[in-house]
Formats: C-alpha cells, structure tokens, sequence
C-alpha cells in the first residue's frame, strides 16, 4: 500500500511539472544548433533552460532560469568539450559554490559567492594543480 502511494506521488509530482518544448534558436552555417532553449508548451517567452554549442558541435554553455531569472547550477566548457566551470545562481545573482577548471582538467579555482560577491576562503592552483594562492574575502 505505501508503495503504491509513493508511485502516485511520483507521477502526481511529474504531472505538475510544464512540458517543455525545445527550440533552436541560432543555428551556424553548416546547420549545427548554436543556441537552443527550453520553454513551456503555453509560454515561449518564459526561458527555463539555454544551451548553448561551439561550431564543432561540443557544448558551450548549459544554464537555467526561474520566473526569468538566472537559477540553479550553470555550467561553462572549454571548446574541447572538458569542463570549464560551474556556478550556481539564485535570485538572478551568483550563490554558492563556484569550481573553474584548466583546459587539462585540474581545478584552477574554488570558492563561493554571496549574493553576486566572492565569500569565504577561494582557493587558486596552478595548470599541476599545486596551490597558488588562497584569498579570505568577507
């Protein structure tokens, strides 16, 4: 019996969640999408997620919205396809954790923010990843 509550939860909450339609928006000359975004079926306008590809096909840029506003974890990638960097949104403004990588894949730094300002300890490393710097900000 529990189970079949929790399997009803499960698609009452899938079911509350928009339908969103994918669309490309920019396109580069030999047909690959450039950017593509993500909206509701009712709401074109109302951006939940933009992806965004380099010519070669490999992301760019993956990043979400809420109530149009920048939200939740963007990530950033080096035209080779690794990883870039991350960080979170909140209210249109950064918060949280941020990482950057090195085009090799060591970190090259990490650190928070508050409300759009680095906060706390962040942590730099060189392309070896052996500590460079650590910088307290208020």
């Amino acid at each position: 019996m529990r189970l079949l509550r929790f399997i009803s939860l499960i698609f009452l909450v899938a079911a509350c969640q928009p339908v969103l339609e994918e669309q490309v928006l920019n396109t580069y000359p030999n047909g690959e999408p450039k950017v593509v975004v993500y909206t509701p079926k009712n709401d074109p306008k109302d951006i939940h997620k933009k992806v965004m590809f380099y010519e070669n096909g490999n992301l760019r840029m993956v990043s979400f919205f809420k109530d149009h506003e920048k939200s939740g974890k963007w990530l950033y990638f080096y035209e080779s396809g690794s990883k870039m960097a991350e960080t979170s949104f909140k209210n249109d403004l950064k918060n949280g954790e941020s990482v950057r990588w090195h085009e090799n894949g060591e970190v090259q730094s990490t650190g928070s923010h508050s409300d759009d300002q680095r906060s706390g300890t962040w942590l730099f490393y060189d392309e070896n990843g052996m500590l460079k710097n650590s910088i307290q900000y208020d």
